[in-house]
């Protein structure tokens, strides 16, 4: 039973994550224009009910949940990865700072003074990413060298007790310069990719004490996860909160919520953070609603994330991305380039938003698996598939987030296919 609990702790997050993200909409202080609620509803009601399915066939009628742990035994130092993961994350995370921001090497040391002017001025650091050019060599670089950054950052945090001193000073200071790239932007999405990445792990990590260690040794541990973890995410919902005070004029008065029946159950003080949560999780929910009156054009596979539909496109010689619902939302004011989707719609292009369905039940199947792999055979593979199928699911309510950037795409495909092709190995552990 108490294995039972481990498997399918993931599964309840999902439940409690999403149906909360539509209780936002349906009753949230966001007042979104209701279209197709009926619809609506069911549809991702079912989509919820089938990612459970797949998530149970996976667990149950394969078996993997009466699975014995056999290596919860200690971990043995590895010196000679851990040095070199530590210098090869530490190396991409300043590659990707020096290409995407304006430090460079001679003005790391300041970075200190530029972190604090973006966090004073949120919106025009912001405006100054939105209308700057980035064009280096490098990038091409950044993307294919991506999962072995995302396999040695998740080695090191799951090894992060065990690391000497200096290194755990070191996997801190690269989280820092990963989160620095994003606020020296202006923008949230890598501050929340680094609170899921922890969070992920501590997920594992937490479910592998539980499992081997029993009383209040394990509940302890448990304690000191969850502390972390809240530490964390209030920190990232500060930050997020900060840059959006900023840039939302429509909610520069954000008091006149404060009748709002959710709000309520709040302190006063919460109330900014609370609207433009429900604003960032369920506007996807509205652009979602009108999908049922728009014709579907099949997108054979590639409609699913900006990465395919950009890069098909050149290739065609024609924009794809004219097919998809995103675009053609348009026509009800949605604009295709601003507002969140859903994943939902994302995925819809390719197989109709009654497909979606069998797409939820694969999903499933998949997490279950990177999960029971990760707590159970602590396969590193396995923990970052979890982590990027993690952040697919946070990211539900707005897009597919982990196929609409290059280098967590690629990252994902080849992690992806040596799971799905289990005789391609990776054999660092």
């Amino acid at each position: 039973m108490r294995n039972n609990k481990q498997v399918f702790f993931p599964l309840k997050i999902f439940h409690l994550y999403l149906l909360s993200t539509l209780f936002l909409y349906l009753f949230g202080p966001v007042g979104f224009e209701k279209n197709n609620v009926i619809p609506l509803v069911i549809s991702i009601i079912f989509y919820q009910m089938f990612f459970s399915f797949g998530y149970i066939f996976q667990m149950k009628f394969i078996g993997q949940y009466k699975r014995v742990r056999t290596k919860n035994g200690e971990i043995t130092p590895e010196y000679r990865k851990e040095y070199a993961f530590v210098i090869f994350t530490l190396f991409y995370v300043l590659m990707n700072l020096f290409v995407y921001t304006s430090v460079d090497l001679f003005s790391i040391f300041d970075i200190w003074k530029r972190i604090l002017a973006s966090l004073a001025s949120p919106l025009e650091t912001y405006q100054n990413s939105l209308y700057s050019t980035i064009t280096s060599p490098f990038i091409l670089l950044l993307v294919v060298i991506s999962p072995i950054y995302y396999f040695g950052i998740i080695w090191l945090l799951v090894r992060f007790g065990r690391l000497r001193s200096l290194n755990k000073i070191a996997v801190c200071l690269v989280l820092f310069l990963d989160c620095s790239r994003w606020i020296l932007q202006g923008k949230n999405k890598g501050i929340f990719d680094v609170l899921f990445l922890l969070v992920s792990v501590f997920m594992v990590v937490n479910a592998q004490n539980n499992i081997k260690i029993n009383g209040s040794k394990s509940a302890y541990k448990g304690v000191i996860y969850t502390l972390v973890s809240i530490i964390i995410i209030s920190v990232c919902l500060a930050y997020f909160n900060n840059a959006i005070i900023s840039r939302k004029e429509f909610f520069s008065n954000y008091y006149s919520f404060k009748d709002n029946i959710i709000v309520t159950m709040f302190p006063d003080f919460m109330t900014p953070l609370l609207v433009n949560i429900t604003d960032y999780l369920t506007q996807g929910y509205h652009s979602f609603s009108y999908i049922f009156e728009v014709d579907w054009v099949p997108m054979y596979g590639l409609g699913s994330g900006r990465v395919l539909i950009d890069n098909f496109s050149i290739l065609v010689g024609r924009d794809l991305f004219l097919d998809t619902y995103q675009y053609r939302l348009a026509d009800f004011g949605i604009d295709p380039f601003v507002n969140w989707h859903s994943a939902y719609a994302w995925i819809a292009n390719d197989v109709h938003w009654i497909g979606v369905i069998f797409v939820m039940f694969i999903f499933g199947m998949l997490y279950a698996d990177s999960w029971v792999s990760s707590i159970y055979d602590n396969k590193i593979s396995s923990h970052v598939m979890f982590y990027f199928l993690s952040l697919t699911i946070i990211y539900i309510p707005a897009n597919t987030q982990v196929l609409m950037q290059t280098s967590t795409f690629f990252s994902f495909s080849i992690f992806i296919i040596a799971r799905l092709f289990k005789n391609v190995r990776i054999n660092i552990k």
